[in-house]
């Protein structure tokens, strides 16, 4: 037996059988450092420079415990050392003088939409708060555009302002944008334009907020790929829930003529002002939450068209046939949403459409 060989086989038995019950630090080769104390220790990335001193000489590990750097300091950097008091690679300096280069474990991407918004009202109960419901859409800097029964709801409650830059409305976060609403009209059966007291300023439209995008008749040629848009619905309190995406299929519009519709619109007259869509079979995402349903009509999403080079349009909103949420396979309709139409609605000044 070669003699490496057999001074690391004695090392393991030592550490295994000899440490009366203490703490096993490490018994792999490749983590075990024969180092004299004074000695500095090999650089790690991500780790501050470090000395092997004994333990108890170590003023400024625990400093880095809440770091989650300290199981790197802690290696024992001298195994051959007959010094019965444990030496350790102890950091140099202290975390206030030390930038760590470990990189945060990446978290899963929100799916936010800069374009999209939700619809606010006060808190029918206590007045003083605010709930979400539908999704609408930015057409210009002072001009957001919703279903028509946003208007109002069954409680008369009415629209008192939009949330912009959002992936859950129910989560405050810093880059939200909440504008409040002086001006709301129905401009079509299916559609309610709402009018912001203070427009959205150039740097909010840069950095966190931006005006969609509309799609031409184009765009829906060839069967191009197509998703829905929108914010989840509570099951019990049908206000909105956590962003979510859904995968459809543009189909003949007569496969729509069965579409129950409960609220009795009467300008659905054909393709030149809707289309007829069926949900695809791919899952959900984000991942489900059994108390929010991923409904495409109730929640009014928002109908995006895919381009030959790879972006989306927004091509229409969920047709409010009904306010029932129901998730199923079944066609449904999107009302097309084109600039030359919706551009009369706006004062020039103000188009961005």
């Amino acid at each position: 037996m070669q003699k490496s060989t057999f001074l690391w086989l004695l090392l393991l038995m030592i550490a295994v059988f000899g440490s009366g019950g203490g703490l096993i630090y490490y018994v792999c080769k490749a983590d075990i450092l024969e180092l004299s104390e004074g000695d500095p220790c090999p650089e790690r990335q991500g780790f501050p420079s470090r000395t092997c001193v004994k333990e108890a000489a170590c003023t400024t590990l625990n400093d880095y415990k809440d770091l989650n750097l300290s199981e790197e300091n802690e290696k024992s950097c001298d195994f051959s050392s007959p010094n019965p008091e444990k030496l350790i690679c102890c950091p140099d300096l202290l975390p206030l003088n030390f930038t760590t280069t470990i990189q945060p474990p990446i978290k899963p991407q929100t799916l936010i939409f800069k374009y999209l918004a939700s619809v606010g009202y006060y808190e029918q109960i206590s007045m003083d708060d605010y709930e979400y419901r539908y999704t609408a859409i930015v057409l210009s800097p002072s001009h957001v555009l919703a279903t028509s029964p946003s208007l109002k709801l069954s409680n008369n409650m009415v629209p008192v302002h939009v949330i912009l830059g959002t992936s859950d409305p129910r989560v405050y976060v810093d880059t939200q944008v909440f504008r409040t609403v002086v001006n709301r009209r129905k401009i079509t059966m299916d559609l309610a334009l709402y009018e912001l007291e203070n427009p959205i300023s150039e740097n909010q439209l840069l950095k966190t907020i931006s005006i969609a995008n509309l799609c031409d008749r184009a765009d829906f040629l060839n069967s191009p790929n197509m998703k829905a848009i929108g914010y989840a619905q509570n099951q019990t309190y049908s206000t909105s829930c956590a962003m979510f995406t859904k995968q459809v299929q543009l189909v003949d519009f007569n496969k729509c003529h069965n579409v129950l519709s409960t609220l009795k619109l009467e300008d659905i007259v054909g393709s030149k002002t809707h289309l007829c869509v069926t949900p695809g079979t791919d899952h959900f995402t984000p991942g489900d939450d059994n108390r929010c349903s991923k409904c495409l009509t109730a929640t009014s999403s928002v109908l995006h068209v895919q381009r030959p080079d790879g972006s989306f349009c927004v091509g229409g909103i969920a047709t409010p046939t009904t306010n029932e949420c129901v998730v199923n396979s079944e066609p449904l309709y999107y009302t097309i949403l084109q600039s030359g139409t919706l551009r009369k609605f706006i004062p020039p000044a103000l188009r961005e459409i």
